[in-house]
């Protein structure tokens, strides 16, 4: 009878986690969170009411909130 080969994950399958004291934390990948971060970034361009030449001031600050909103533990 042949043997299962053990699949192995790809780095795209395979989900960060940290450990914060006691508690496992998993994060979401980088690449899941660029949508919301797209999203967060024409906000704060439509809040400058429309202005162009921001777009990576927009960005940034866009990936910091986001970013940050998911490394906070929920308690």
């Amino acid at each position: 009878m042949p043997r299962k080969q053990a699949t192995k994950k790809t780095s795209a399958q395979a989900k960060p986690t940290r450990k914060t004291g006691a508690k496992k934390v998993t994060l979401k990948n980088n690449g899941d969170l660029t949508g919301e971060i797209q999203k967060r970034a024409y906000e704060l361009y439509l809040e400058r009411g429309y202005q162009h030449g921001d777009d990576q001031s927009d960005w940034f600050r866009a990936e910091a909130e986001v970013k940050n909103k998911h490394s906070v533990l929920q308690h």
